[in-house]
């Protein structure tokens, strides 16, 4: 329901602003001035509508907004802001098991893997999210990015778990790395280097 609000498909306004044009025309033909109010009402609506779905986001597209400033903040290595994207008890993992078990550690490891790895350059692949029934919010990516250690591109897939505070503000909560490279098994956990103090 929330997404007609605030991301209607794009006929939706237009529909409602048709019938508040026809009410309002029809009414005034008609010299019908409470159809005429009705049909400036409904076209009122569809106005307030289009505003909404254009200038409010829904929690998919905070999540997704969110995501794309912790990846930029990794590229410029800037760390206060991942710092308060990230919930303190954040962690990131692999399928196989945990790497990173809080805020702290995640910064120190993207820390170290920006002069291990040299990552720059980072491109997004495609990003789609979901919102499940307690309001959390897991947003998939698959990113591209240039690395010095390699000389070459490499590709990497992750999920990332988004809550939502008391404060409204939203945290990422859990980072689970799916893909790095080809690898997807034992081998993951490994690619995360110690974090730096």
């Amino acid at each position: 329901m929330t997404d007609l609000i605030f991301d209607p498909p794009w006929y939706l306004p237009l529909g409602i602003a048709a019938l508040g044009i026809y009410l309002f025309v029809h009414g005034n033909r008609r010299q019908l001035a409470q159809v005429r109010a009705a049909g400036l009402g409904v076209l009122a609506l569809a106005v307030a509508l289009f505003l909404a779905g254009r200038f409010l986001d829904t929690d998919q597209e905070k999540a997704e907004k969110g995501t794309r400033a912790l990846i930029d903040s990794f590229e410029k290595h800037d760390w206060n802001k991942m710092r308060s994207l990230l919930d303190p008890s954040a962690s990131v993992s692999t399928p196989r098991g945990p790497v990173y078990s809080n805020r702290d550690l995640i910064i120190g490891g993207a820390q170290a893997a920006t002069e291990q790895y040299g990552v720059s350059n980072i491109r997004t692949l495609s990003m789609q999210s979901k919102q499940d029934a307690s309001g959390v919010v897991t947003v998939d990516i698959d990113v591209l990015s240039d690395q010095k250690f390699t000389g070459q591109m490499f590709p990497t897939s992750w999920q990332f778990e988004w809550h939502e505070s008391s404060d409204g503000a939203w945290h990422l909560v859990n980072i689970v790395c799916l893909k790095i490279g080809q690898e997807t098994g034992e081998g993951l956990g490994r690619q995360f280097p110690s974090p730096k103090r």
